[in-house]
């Protein structure tokens, strides 16, 4: 069942499908730019330009001229510019930066993909999937308290229990045990963390 759902991800983005299992799709990249705000990073004041005049032109050109590591670069071309072919090395370099930290899943779950796997669908949910209904997708409410629904992510996650059975293919049991919610959130806050800086990175190059 594991295998089945990765290979479902990357059938999804291999054709440029946004959407798992019928959640919500891509928004544009202004609605998405939006959605940082209340995480530090405000596009709203970029000089001589509207935010809901963005294009995904516009954050391919500034995506250029930024200084950017090789994985935010790549991140950033995947999400804004849904250039798919970057979903692979996205994803490899989520797994590389975690496998020291993480490969204990492989053993805990009996197979040498465990991890790779989990990162695959971290990074698919982070990217792709659609914004926490609760908060509407900033991390946090109007009284300024982390969306406890999230965990501050404003992104819509699927359960653990479900990662559990239909991506690692363990118990609920197995996955309190190696606290799969823990891993989950350092896999994705590491997605998080990238894209919050390289978007203040190309931030001045938005300007026209």
């Amino acid at each position: 069942m594991a295998g089945l759902v990765c290979a479902k991800v990357r059938a999804d983005v291999g054709r440029g499908i946004s959407g798992f299992q019928g959640e919500r799709a891509l928004s544009n990249p202004a609605e998405l730019l939006a959605m940082l705000t209340v995480k530090g990073v405000s596009f709203s004041g970029v000089p001589g330009r509207s935010i809901d005049a963005l294009t995904s032109s516009d954050v391919a050109g500034a995506i250029s001229r930024a200084r950017l590591s090789g994985f935010q670069y790549d991140l950033l071309r995947l999400k804004y510019c849904l250039e798919f072919d970057r979903f692979g090395p996205v994803c490899e370099a989520v797994w590389k930066a975690c496998d020291a930290k993480h490969s204990s899943i492989n053993k805990a779950c009996g197979r040498d993909d465990a991890l790779f796997d989990l990162c695959v669908f971290e990074v698919y949910e982070t990217v792709f999937l659609g914004h926490c209904p609760s908060c509407r997708g900033t991390g946090c409410h109007k009284n300024q308290q982390e969306c406890a629904t999230c965990g501050g992510s404003g992104i819509h996650h699927h359960k653990d229990e479900w990662v559990a059975k239909y991506v690692l293919d363990i118990t609920e049991e197995q996955a309190q045990k190696i606290r799969i919610g823990w891993r989950r959130k350092d896999i994705y806050s590491r997605v998080l963390a990238a894209e919050v800086e390289a978007l203040e990175a190309i931030r001045p190059f938005l300007a026209r």
